[in-house]
């Protein structure tokens, strides 16, 4: 999963155990060097961040570190773009 996740640009994800309902969507800009990232209940507006960093290493980092804590909390990936 490591390679997809290095090439996506945007990676949704959604944990619907024990009734939680949430998504979580991160996405890396064109020059890859900030994410936003938006995330909420299903069927709600949800709410919105973003972070630049200095390198695209830094935010690649930043984005597998994000979504394998979301995967250890019940999230699945449900859909990668690139």
């Amino acid at each position: 999963m490591t390679l997809e996740l290095q090439h996506a640009r945007v990676i949704v994800l959604r944990n619907t155990q024990d009734n939680h309902r949430k998504f979580y969507c991160i996405t890396l800009t064109c020059a890859k060097r900030a994410v936003v990232m938006h995330w909420g209940r299903i069927g709600t507006r949800g709410q919105e961040d973003r972070k630049t960093f200095g390198s695209k290493g830094e935010a690649l980092g930043f984005v597998l570190d994000k979504v394998y804590s979301k995967l250890d909390r019940g999230y699945r990936v449900v859909c990668t773009t690139d």
